[in-house]
């Protein structure tokens, strides 16, 4: 999960705020199997963890024309 945060991390990270780096934390913290759960859909968000921030790494990611990193392409590993 370090490859899909810390992307988004490099590319965003200087943009957020204060609540958002606060949110940014927390996630951190949660379980790697869990984040990537939530990011494909194959679990539910916990509403603590549901936040805007994590709506913008899923966007990041799952929804990224722009080479990012697709979370469909992680799972393939």
């Amino acid at each position: 999960m370090d490859l899909v945060l810390g992307q988004f991390a490099d590319a965003k990270i200087a943009d957020l705020s204060e609540a958002e780096l606060s949110d940014y934390e927390l996630l951190m913290e949660a379980p790697d199997r869990d984040i990537f759960s939530w990011l494909t859909g194959e679990a539910e968000t916990p509403g603590n963890f549901d936040t805007p921030v994590f709506r913008q790494i899923r966007e990041f990611h799952v929804g990224a024309a722009d080479g990012g990193l697709s979370v469909e392409a992680e799972r393939a590993k």
